[in-house]
C-alpha cells in the first residue's frame, strides 16, 4: 500500500506541475485551473483552458463561421476595450465574465431568460458587462403602445418572433451594427414580465403587437399557432420553420410517424427520391426527458436509415436548411 500511494503521489505531483498552452487562447494554464467537468470531457491531456472551453461549447451551435471567430476574442480578454454603446473602458479579463449571466439548465445557451452573451456581443462589437445587463431590465417608460413598438422592432431587427428568453435574440445578429441596434432595443424594452403585467401575458403582447395572428394559444411547452399552409405548430419556432418550408417550395408533412414507434417527427420533407428526409425541431433540449426522447428519435432514424436533419434553437437553422436542401445564397 505504500509503494501504490507513493507512485499515486509521484503521478499527481507530476501532473499537478504541468504546464498546458491554450490551443484557443494561446495562454497558459495548470490542471488546478480547471474542473471535474474539463477533464471528464478531454482528460488530463488539454488542449484547452476553462474559459474557452466554456465559450466553444456556448458558441460551437451557431455554425463554424461564428466558432471561427472565438480564438481572436479570446486572446484579446485583458486588451482595454472601449464600449461602444456606453464610451467606458473594459475588459473581459475576468473569468466571471465568461458565465455573464449564466443560470444551467434554464435556456439552450445555458443563460437565465432574458440574459444577453457578453462574449458573443463582443465577438461582434465592443460592448461592456454594464450595457448587456442594461438590456436585462424592465424599461417601463413610454405609452403601451411604444412597448409593443419596440418589441415588433426587435422582430424585424431579428427576423425571430420574441419568446420569452429575449436575450437569446443576439444570437440572431451576425455583424455589429445588427448587434449594437439589438442592444440598444433590448436596454429600452420591457422583460417578458412587465410585458405580461401590462397586456395580461407575453403572448397577449405578441398579438397585440401585430407580431402573432389573433387565435394564437399558449400551451404548456409552448404557442400553438397555425403555419400558413394550415399545419399546426406547438411553438413560435415551429410556425416560422414551417412557413421556410413552405416559402421556397419543400413539399412537406408534419407529425409523421417513426417506423415502427408511436414517436413522431416534426416534418417530413419530400426533397429527395432516394431517401426520406425528417426534421426535428429540438427546443427543449434542457429538459432531462425531453432530450432522452430527441436522443430515441436520432436512434430510431439511423436505424431506419432517415436522414435527420436537427434543428436548434440558439443554431443558425435557416442556414441549416438552406445548405441541405441547397437553397439559393441568402434564403430567408
Amino acid at each position: 500500500m505504500d509503494v501504490t500511494r507513493r507512485l499515486w503521489l509521484a503521478s499527481y505531483d507530476e501532473v499537478k506541475g504541468r504546464v498546458y498552452q491554450c490551443a484557443t487562447c494561446e495562454g497558459d494554464f495548470s490542471l488546478l485551473d480547471t474542473d471535474s467537468e474539463l477533464i471528464r470531457l478531454h482528460g488530463v491531456n488539454l488542449e484547452v483552458c476553462k474559459p474557452c472551453d466554456i465559450v466553444l461549447r456556448r458558441i460551437e451551435r451557431l455554425g463554424r463561421s461564428v466558432l471561427e471567430l472565438v480564438p481572436a476574442l479570446m486572446r484579446t480578454r485583458m486588451v482595454t476595450r472601449l464600449c461602444e454603446l456606453c464610451g467606458d473602458s473594459f475588459d473581459l479579463h475576468l473569468d466571471h465574465h465568461v458565465y455573464h449571466g449564466a443560470s444551467r439548465g434554464r435556456t439552450e445557451s445555458g443563460f437565465a431568460y432574458g440574459q444577453v452573451d457578453l462574449f458573443y456581443a463582443n465577438i461582434f462589437a465592443s460592448v461592456c458587462p454594464a450595457c448587456t445587463g442594461g438590456a436585462e431590465r424592465d424599461y417601463r417608460r413610454g405609452s403601451g403602445k411604444t412597448h409593443l413598438a419596440r418589441l415588433y422592432e426587435l422582430f424585424l431587427l431579428t427576423g425571430r418572433v420574441p419568446t420569452q428568453d429575449l436575450g437569446s435574440l443576439i444570437y440572431a445578429c451576425r455583424d455589429k451594427n445588427a448587434v449594437l441596434q439589438c442592444l440598444r432595443l433590448l436596454q429600452k424594452t420591457r422583460t417578458p414580465k412587465g410585458y405580461a403585467d401590462e397586456f395580461g401575458s407575453f403572448l397577449g403582447a405578441l398579438v397585440a403587437s401585430g407580431i402573432l395572428p389573433e387565435g394564437s394559444r399558449k400551451m404548456s411547452f409552448g404557442t400553438m399557432v397555425l403555419a400558413r399552409d394550415g399545419h399546426l405548430c406547438l411553438s413560435i419556432s415551429e410556425k416560422e420553420i414551417d412557413d421556410f418550408l413552405s416559402d421556397h417550395g419543400l413539399d412537406h408533412d408534419k407529425e409523421v410517424a417513426y417506423p415502427d414507434s408511436t414517436l413522431r417527427c416534426d416534418w417530413e420533407v419530400f426533397a429527395e427520391a432516394d431517401c426520406r428526409v425528417f426534421i426535428e425541431y429540438f427546443g427543449l433540449m434542457g429538459n432531462r426527458d425531453y432530450a432522452r426522447r430527441a436522443k430515441v428519435k436520432i436512434d430510431l432514424a439511423r436505424n431506419a436509415g432517415i436522414e435527420l436533419v436537427a434543428l436548434y434553437p440558439d443554431a443558425d437553422w435557416v442556414g441549416t436548411l438552406a445548405g441541405r436542401f441547397r437553397l439559393p445564397s441568402g434564403s430567408t
